[in-house]
């Protein structure tokens, strides 16, 4: 088989939140129409527990503890009263994408590569489903990269 390079593709994960779950495949639909963007695969899985979740799925990034245990209680307060099929699931997608670009950005002194499609596509999804999530907050309708 021949070798891809990033410069050709990228695969990249992205993590529909439960607070969009009845939007769930509407928002996989709208992915998979961007241009030089294919949803390859996705699961869902069960929280456990929401703070070490968090604490695994940020471990890699440059995020403040006391951010990441933040964003975990205000999932387990939103949960509070729904079903804890709805309120404990999350969907998680396989995204490939074509051509990607790239930027590199520094943040507390550490230098990473953003993906610029995925960045787009985030902004994207989060204001057009932010509306219809009770008591919005800051990242709580999907995770990308």
């Amino acid at each position: 088989p021949r070798e891809v390079t990033s410069e050709e593709c990228f695969v990249d994960l992205v993590m529909l939140w439960p607070t969009v779950e009845p939007w769930w495949n509407e928002i996989t639909s709208a992915i998979a129409a961007v241009p030089k963007m294919t949803v390859v695969g996705s699961a869902t899985y069960r929280v456990a527990a929401w703070v070490p979740f968090m604490r695994a799925l940020y471990a890699g990034h440059d995020i403040s503890a006391s951010h990441i245990d933040n964003k975990a209680l205000w999932f387990e307060q939103w949960a509070i009263g729904r079903p804890a099929a709805k309120a404990s699931h999350v969907r998680v997608l396989w995204t490939r994408i074509d051509a990607p670009q790239f930027r590199e950005f520094t943040k507390h002194h550490h230098t990473s590569r953003g993906n610029i499609d995925m960045e787009a596509l985030k902004y994207r999804i989060r204001a057009a489903y932010k509306g219809r999530v009770h008591n919005y907050t800051h990242d709580v309708t999907m995770h990308a990269g």
